[in-house]
């Protein structure tokens, strides 16, 4: 088998794994078969996990390498499913995610207002 068919082989592997990790966490909020494919998963986690008061640069770094991530949007699901108070996650500071909930559950409630009478 050629160097391309193994590399094509693979790929399909991981989408496919990727996909049903998707899955399983639609299925399961506190499913974490994704992590498996998070590109943190080799990284140093205090990269991450950033001591209060840290700086922008830091964080930016730590977001730069989440944008690398083919389960970035797994991964912020997750944490704000699972209410994550800490780190980023997703490519998003606690604070990002926060304001993310928010505007979920504003845009949830304006639904209901407006189909509920």
């Amino acid at each position: 088998m050629h160097a391309e068919d193994v590399n094509a082989v693979l790929s399909t592997r991981r989408e496919r794994g990727i996909e049903l990790a998707k899955e399983a966490l639609l299925a399961d909020r506190s499913s974490l078969a994704w992590q498996a494919f998070a590109a943190c998963r080799v990284a140093d986690p205090e990269a991450f996990f950033l001591a209060k008061g840290a700086g922008a640069k830091d964080i930016e770094k730590a977001v730069q390498y989440c944008n690398t991530c083919d389960v970035k949007t797994l991964c912020l699901l997750y944490a704000v499913a699972s209410h994550e108070t800490f780190g980023i996650w997703g490519g998003m500071t606690p604070r990002a995610r926060r304001a993310l909930r928010s505007r979920i559950k504003n845009a949830h409630r304006m639904t209901t207002d407006i189909l509920v009478p």
